[in-house]
């Protein structure tokens, strides 16, 4: 084997992997968000909340951001805390879209907490999903599929085969 096959058989790998990894992802994230809507609410508060910083660099419009907003819940007696948004994004968002959810959940407000009824500790803020994200999801997840599949069927099998 060359080192360019070698090489490309990598790419493969790689490229198989990360779509199955983003299609399997989004597809639990959609199926959670969905189940999410149907789940018992507790009262929640807001215990931080930091907005990200702005990048200033070239791709601006590019960059993803990962606003922090933690909340704590009671559930049962029990009390819990967790950081999760919503179930389809994985957290990172365009600027706009994260300073939105800064502005929308402030230090100490009171929010209503949707919780797992099967696991208390898994919980959301807003419940099921955006069509936007969950369609990029599965569209970049099966790109990077089809990438890995192309790889394999026209540099590397005709090579197993001969």
């Amino acid at each position: 084997m060359t080192v360019g096959l070698v090489f490309l058989a990598i790419m493969v790998v790689i490229f198989s992997i990360t779509g199955f990894v983003l299609v399997i992802g989004t597809l639990v994230g959609v199926t959670r968000g969905v189940r999410s809507k149907s789940w018992p609410t507790a009262d929640g508060t807001i215990v931080a909340c930091r907005a990200p910083e702005e990048n200033k660099g070239e791709n601006d419009d590019a960059a993803v951001y990962h606003p922090t907003i933690r909340y704590e819940y009671t559930l049962d007696g029990k009390p819990y805390s967790s950081e999760t948004i919503d179930f389809v994004w994985w957290g990172h968002y365009f600027f706009w879209d994260a300073k939105r959810l800064v502005s929308k959940y402030p230090i100490h407000s009171h929010v209503k907490v949707y919780c797992n009824p099967r696991k208390a500790q898994q919980s959301v803020l807003e419940p099921g999903f955006e069509w936007p994200y969950a369609v990029g999801g599965l569209l970049f997840g099966l790109l990077f599929l089809a990438g890995g599949t192309a790889l394999f069927c026209l540099v590397i099998l005709p090579v197993l085969v001969s």
